[in-house]
């Protein structure tokens, strides 16, 4: 009778030690503190766009041109490449992002850029990223159009805009 007592306590050991959590150490813990940093580190936004980038992106939208589509808050990165596996360059465009990216509607081909440039472009780190951006965007070959932030804007003006680039209005 000891014997089979003996033999279930064998097996209960081992079945608890074969589905046992490993030990995190090393790189393993470290992604692991990582990982549970993050989860209790990040809270939802309540929208994408920023008040003022809203605000814009509404007035832009009533006019428009319907074959043209203005996708907000894209990385630099999804529509500028650096030539080589240029590091360097990489690292400058990567974690970028673009206010607004003018598009077709039919074919998402890229028109133009649309920054909104608020009180925080005067600080020397935001000139340097500004600086970035549009030499990025020069090299690629796209208009940037820098829009001051306002608590209106002009719905001429940004039409003329848009005309430039809207197979409606084609000669």
């Amino acid at each position: 009778m000891v014997w089979i007592f003996s033999l279930l306590v064998l097996l209960a050991a081992l079945y608890f030690w074969r589905n046992r959590e490993p030990a995190q150490t090393g790189e393993g813990a470290q992604a692991a503190n990582a990982l549970m940093a993050l989860e209790t580190g990040i809270a939802p936004r309540d929208c994408l766009l920023t008040e003022t980038e809203l605000a814009f992106y509404t007035c832009a939208n009533q006019v428009l041109p319907t074959d043209l589509y203005l996708c907000p808050k894209v990385r630099l990165e999804d529509f500028v490449k650096a030539k080589t596996n240029c590091n360097t360059v990489r690292n400058r465009i990567k974690s970028r992002h673009l206010d607004f990216v003018v598009v077709r509607s039919k074919n998402f081909h890229i028109c133009a850029v649309i920054e909104l440039d608020d009180a925080s472009h005067r600080r020397a780190k935001q000139r340097d990223s500004d600086a970035v951006k549009d030499t990025a965007l020069r090299a690629a070959g796209l208009e940037l159009l820098r829009v001051p932030v306002a608590r209106y804007y002009d719905r001429q003006e940004l039409g003329a805009f848009f005309k430039k680039f809207s197979d409606q209005f084609a000669a």
